[in-house]
């Protein structure tokens, strides 16, 4: 028996695929839980058996198999008998899960696969589970059936056991799947208005992508502090979010509130290389305060001024890095913000840009909006920025990013956002407070922007 640790489970088995050539991967799994502490976990094979599995170092690769014959037995290493027709595994928590601490599983932690990248695999999903237990994950469902795709384990994403405390929203043509963790009874905050709020504002980026079905997991953290800790967006087996919040965030923090709809901004762009982060940073912060001011959670005003404090915030913390190099690094040198408000510098100028060359016809949603698009045809596809750009300068009709794109990556320094604000308008007062200037020669495209033209 295998020890899985809640919340960390280190990694299991990896079943090597047979040629790119082979027919379709189909598999069922049945994750079965008689005791609390165990998960038992069967893999049946449709078809001929994965020829290898390949242990990592901290796993001791003993699996008990059921052979074509009917027979039994336990199996140790990695070759797989080709008269295998299903192997089991069994795991131990570290305890039971309870409703203030479920069982949270790591896809690449504990879940068997093909290969990472091998868009033939499916795998059709069932959990046996005590009385009072459900399952939050972000797989497909059809009734008690999950539908589980490579996808699962190309990209981060959990799936969480227990007695949880769960609800559903329906948002538009999106059901949010959430899952509390550590609240109290008395806890006061509005999920379903928080969330859905959000989400809204971002499904207006891309109406024609729909999310079906987003898994939401909210844990309790700082009461008191009236606000969103911390947020992370994925998409292993489908698309995610995960925030630290305060459990009685207030109306009023609600409002202050930007990471939902940063978070919901990444499911519908296509999935960006790391080494292109200020792109996909960019987009989510630039749009985290656009879509607040398009749907009414803050003024025109209050997101230009904050889009101008980041920037000025962050614009002068040079170490002579360009931005392809401080980009592939960032999640060794921690310079998130330096990356992010970068990031928000090129979008803002290309938003701008093409606003001009197309007399405000068109602007960076229309490039975006492809983009998600096409984001949602190759859903494991790994997008480049300068994959982006060409989709982009298709959908405007205007070459505008692609000609700056190895002048933006080769670059030390923010374009010049000082006079992109000139233009547009937006400036200091003596007192620093953010005014706008409606004698801007820029004031229409200003205006657009904000209100979604």
């Amino acid at each position: 028996m295998r020890r899985a640790r809640v919340a960390t489970i280190a990694s299991l088995l990896v079943a090597c695929a047979a040629s790119p050539t082979a027919p379709a991967l189909r598999w069922t799994r049945t994750v079965t839980v008689r005791d609390p502490r165990v998960l038992s976990v069967e893999t049946c094979f449709d078809g001929t058996a994965p020829a290898r599995m390949e242990a990592l170092a901290s796993y001791d690769p003993t699996w008990r198999a059921r052979h074509r014959d009917g027979s039994e037995r336990e199996h140790r290493g990695v070759e797989i008998p080709s008269e295998v027709r299903c192997v089991t595994q069994t795991l131990a928590l570290d305890a039971a899960p309870t409703r203030e601490e479920p069982a949270t599983l790591r896809h690449r932690g504990w879940w068997w696969r093909a290969t990472p990248d091998d868009d033939r695999l499916t795998v059709q999903t069932r959990f046996e589970l005590p009385a009072g237990w459900s399952v939050s994950s972000p797989w497909p469902r059809d009734g008690a059936v999950f539908h589980v795709d490579a996808s699962t384990m190309a990209w981060e994403g959990y799936t969480l056991l227990g007695p949880l405390h769960r609800t559903e929203h329906t948002v538009g043509s999106t059901v949010l799947d959430v899952t509390r963790v550590g609240f109290r009874d008395d806890d006061t905050l509005d999920a379903a208005r928080w969330l859905g709020d959000a989400m809204r504002a971002a499904q207006t980026l891309a109406p024609t992508v729909v999310l079906p079905r987003v898994q939401a997991i909210l844990h309790a953290t700082a009461r008191g502090s009236d606000t969103v800790h911390f947020g992370l967006a994925s998409r292993g087996g489908g698309p995610s979010v995960l925030f630290l919040v305060d459990p009685s965030m207030t109306t009023a923090g609600m409002e202050r509130e930007w990471q939902a709809t940063h978070e919901f901004v990444h499911l519908f762009h296509p999935v960006f290389d790391d080494r292109d982060a200020w792109l996909r940073e960019g987009i989510a912060t630039y749009y985290q305060e656009v879509l607040r001011a398009r749907t009414g959670r803050q003024s025109a005003a209050q997101a230009w001024a904050s889009l101008l404090a980041g920037l000025d915030e962050t614009r002068d913390d040079r170490n002579g890095a360009t931005l392809a190099d401080e980009s592939a690094a960032m999640a060794h040198t921690r310079r998130y913000r330096r990356v992010y408000w970068w990031g928000v510098a090129w979008v803002l100028t290309l938003d701008v840009a093409t606003r001009e060359a197309t007399g405000n016809a068109r602007g960076f949603d229309d490039g975006l909006r492809a983009l998600c698009e096409a984001g949602a045809r190759e859903t494991l596809r790994v997008w480049r920025a300068r994959d982006a750009a060409a989709v982009f300068d298709r959908a405007t009709g205007v070459d505008v990013w692609g000609p700056r794109l190895d002048g933006a990556l080769a670059g030390t320094a923010f374009p010049d956002v000082d006079a992109v604000f000139a233009r547009l308008g937006v400036r200091r007062d003596r007192a620093g407070a953010v005014v706008l200037d409606d004698r801007a020669p820029l004031r229409a495209l200003r205006d657009a922007i904000m209100h979604g033209d």
